[in-house]
């Protein structure tokens, strides 16, 4: 009766193991035909895309992008193709997308300033306070998981030497290096946090139709400006289909909100 209970056992969970490892099999199987294809679309879009073949091409990127594929280089060629095509509020909607990932993209920040011109969108910046811009290039070096993880790091090494320094002369009298491990602790997972706020926030759009900046959520309502298709703006409220937003240049004021994209990822 023992042996029989115990070779069942052995049996259900051998059979158990069996039905995982199959499961496991299914899902490696399947994550890697989703890659291959995913990779297959990538090549036929830059083979379209180099024969010039720019509608083809935006059609596989926007097939890629269906599959819920997110990524610097994938915005960037897609920012590419509409630029080619001579949609330029599209192109700087797309170069700013592949910001948003990273950042420190050069040939984003290149090709968006040439849509940004076609587009007669040119802003003006201004410069940064040194110590603000050294603060952002630090910030902006790293993805959000990677200052996540640098920060868990130094918080359990300081845990670790913090339980060892009853035992530990050496670590006793050292103060100044755990309070500077636990600071580089903190510190990280706050870059983590602030970068992860850059990469969700929602509140940039980019100006899809011309429209005129209203005074008010009305279209008879009296209009400030026109703006042209491809600025960026900042939302500020929401009122109805209506958004209030502020332009480069510190204007205020109201338009539909079926004419502008968010820049999120």
């Amino acid at each position: 009766m023992t042996n029989t209970t115990i070779l069942y056992k052995v049996s259900i969970a051998s059979s158990h193991f069996c039905a995982k490892q199959k499961i496991y099999c299914f899902a490696i199987f399947f994550l890697l035909l989703f890659n291959l294809t995913s990779f297959g679309q990538h090549e036929t879009a830059i083979q379209l895309y180099d024969q010039k073949k720019y509608t083809e091409a935006l059609a596989e990127w926007n097939k890629i992008l269906a599959t819920g594929a997110k990524g610097e280089d994938l915005y960037y060629n897609i920012a590419n193709t509409y630029y080619q095509q001579q949609q330029y509020a599209e192109a700087i909607l797309f170069y700013s997308k592949a910001l948003k990932w990273n950042p420190n993209c050069k040939d984003c920040k290149q090709n968006l300033k040439l849509a940004q011109k076609a587009a007669g969108v040119e802003s003006f910046e201004l410069p940064e306070f040194i110590l603000t811009k050294l603060y952002h290039s630090l910030l902006l070096s790293l993805q959000p998981m990677i200052w996540f993880a640098i920060g868990i790091f130094f918080v359990c090494l300081f845990l670790y030497l913090f339980l060892l320094k009853k035992n530990s002369p050496a670590l006793s009298g050292n103060k100044t290096m755990l309070y500077f491990i636990a600071l580089l602790g903190i510190t990280s997972l706050v870059l983590a946090w602030q970068r992860d706020e850059i990469k969700q926030r929602s509140d940039e759009v980019i100006l899809m139709k011309a429209s005129k900046l209203y005074l008010s959520p009305e279209t008879n309502s009296e209009s400030r400006q026109d703006l042209n298709p491809g600025q960026q703006l900042l939302i500020k409220d929401h009122l109805s289909g209506w958004i209030k937003v502020q332009t480069k240049e510190f204007d205020l004021g109201w338009i539909e909100e079926n004419k502008v994209e968010v820049i999120n990822l």
